[in-house]
């Protein structure tokens, strides 16, 4: 384990926001960030891509299939 390279935070993404089902008769908006990391001493950043919302829409899967 000598060759274990240290991760560290390289700061946040653009937010998501998205609607979701409304509670209470109210509407639910969500604001999603997602980090940033990288090895430490490189300059190269990685970010986690995950899918929650259908392509061009700005409703959680689950909202958006309601409509």
């Amino acid at each position: 384990m000598e060759n274990t390279k240290e991760v560290v935070l390289d700061g946040v993404g653009n937010p998501i926001e998205l609607q979701s089902f409304p509670l209470k008769g109210k509407p639910v908006y969500l604001k999603l960030y997602r980090r940033r990391w990288k090895y430490k001493g490189e300059n190269k950043h990685y970010i986690n891509t995950y899918d929650f919302n259908p392509q061009g829409v700005k409703a959680t899967k689950e909202f958006a299939s309601f409509f």
